[in-house]
């Protein structure tokens, strides 16, 4: 994941979305990029909890000119939104399913 931000940083600008299987998923990988990019990214989370004027940050620029924008987000978002500025998506694969007799949460890659 590093060497793809990385990258982008260096490249022309735009922004990257990233989807992963979940809300913890994006969570950990929200805090990590952030860790890992200081003020050169300007990472946002992108789900169904959260309140709309947070889903909404997405479509604005980054906080900063010299800054890329990395929208971190559930697989919903595949289908549902277009970011315009979004030049590099990175799709892990991975979903969430629950299934079997025991219901329980199963996470694969397709």
């Amino acid at each position: 994941m590093r060497s793809v931000v990385d990258q982008n940083l260096q490249g022309e600008g735009g922004s990257l979305l990233i989807f992963m299987p979940g809300v913890g998923e994006i969570s950990r990988l929200c805090g990590d990029l952030a860790r890992y990019g200081g003020a050169g990214l300007h990472v946002l989370a992108l789900h169904g909890a959260l309140p709309a004027h947070e889903q909404n940050r997405v479509f604005a620029p980054p906080s900063s000119r010299s800054a890329v924008k990395v929208i971190v987000a559930t697989n919903v978002a595949e289908t549902s939104i277009t970011i315009p500025d979004c030049t590099v998506v990175i799709d892990t694969a991975r979903t969430k399913q629950v299934g079997g007799k025991q219901e329980c949460l199963i996470l694969r890659t397709c």
